[in-house]
């Protein structure tokens, strides 16, 4: 997870670079809400709930 993490942003990055503001958008979402979902699984799972 942490390496699709880390490919949605060098993939943002360089979308940015090449003048793709749309798709440097959608993918800066789409690691944002990567990052969320691994955050809340590592939150929860050190706490011991379940959300």
């Amino acid at each position: 997870m942490d390496t699709l993490i880390f490919l949605l942003i060098l993939s943002m990055i360089l979308a940015m670079l090449k003048g793709r503001q749309r798709l440097a958008w959608y993918l800066f979402v789409a690691s944002f809400l990567a990052t969320a979902l691994l955050f809340s699984h590592h939150a929860t799972d050190a706490l011991g709930i379940s959300l």
